[in-house]
């Protein structure tokens, strides 16, 4: 419209003709401002779409990663899965066998007591014929000679002679011991087993056991099971004693009381620690609490850090006695 006015009005032209400039280099600028920022929101495009693009093959590298670990992950944990109930099967054969074994050790310990029961009642009848009596006759023939001097020297020999017999009196209540004792362990094997392995203990370590193993139990109506089982407590307990413990002195204690229930304790005066933190639970501990379970037993644990530890275990009286013609299964 400017321009065509210029055209046509002469006398204002040059008015027409600036204004015209003026509004034709204005909208220049701004088509040119508008090419710029279309230029910048392409560009600024591209790059987004590259990096969008970059992001995108970085998260199927990482997609890949993860489904490589999870392969891996997943094989190795099937391996430690097969390898664990490898060991498992191994453990449960190591386990029969060594429950067998202890079977096969009650019953030669038996048949080998009763060949050493015959043997000591042919020591003992030969001590008392040979020593004894050899003893108490000559005495009595030295105090007959004596009978009738009271001489200061006679007087000396005689009170030697009574002290002789004292020495004697000694030596028979010595023999009238060790011939209940063995009548005892004949009896009740099991406890020989025990015994057999208290001493290990103490052979082998420092601490200082002391057992008090009722007699009023017969063990020959015990079963297999049972017994195995308090033997492989008393071990274990013993071996995690000399492990953690570093205790002076250990006390095992087998008893019925009126309910005729059987009573096992085991009492140590070592470091203790802490029975209610279940992380402090090994593989041995794990071991006397399940074996406890077999039996129908309960089982209480008191032990504090710096205060040793006591084991109480409660076995039931048994409904069935125990089989003696095979060997225990498990």
């Amino acid at each position: 419209t400017l321009q065509n006015l210029s055209a046509i009005d002469k006398k204002n032209a040059s008015i027409y003709t600036k204004d015209y400039i003026i509004i034709s280099d204005s909208i220049q600028i701004a088509d040119r401002k508008n090419l710029d920022r279309f230029a910048r929101i392409q560009l600024e495009t591209d790059e987004l779409r590259a990096e969008n693009f970059e992001i995108t093959a970085r998260n199927k590298e990482v997609f890949g990663y993860f489904v490589i670990f999870f392969i891996v992950g997943g094989m190795l944990f099937y391996t430690r899965l097969q390898r664990m109930k490898i060991r498992e099967e191994s453990l449960k054969l190591s386990q029969k066998s060594a429950n067998e074994e202890i079977y096969r050790l009650i019953i030669d310990h038996q048949n080998k007591l009763e060949e050493g029961k015959e043997l000591e009642k042919k020591r003992i009848s030969q001590e008392l014929h040979d020593g004894i009596l050899g003893r108490i006759f000559g005495l009595r023939l030295n105090l007959d000679g004596l009978n009738n001097s009271n001489e200061e020297e006679d007087v000396n020999l005689r009170m030697d002679y009574l002290n002789e017999l004292k020495l004697i009196e000694q030596d028979l209540r010595e023999i009238s011991h060790d011939l209940n004792r063995e009548n005892l362990v004949v009896i009740n094997n099991f406890v020989a087993i025990i015994d057999s392995l208290i001493e290990t203990q103490s052979k082998n370590n420092k601490a200082i056991v002391h057992s008090k193993i009722t007699q009023k139990v017969n063990w020959d109506v015990v079963s297999n099971i049972r017994k195995i089982n308090i033997y492989r407590i008393i071990q274990e307990s013993l071996q995690n004693i000399n492990k953690y413990a570093f205790a002076k002195n250990i006390t095992i204690t087998l008893k019925l009381d009126k309910k005729l229930n059987l009573i096992l304790t085991i009492v140590d005066d070592g470091v203790g620690y802490d029975a209610n933190n279940k992380k402090h639970n090994g593989i041995g501990t794990k071991n006397i609490l399940e074996r406890t379970k077999q039996c129908n037993g309960k089982i209480e644990i008191d032990s504090t850090i710096g205060n040793g530890t006591n084991i109480f275990i409660t076995f039931p009286p048994e409904i069935e006695p125990k089989t003696t013609t095979d060997a225990p299964n498990y």
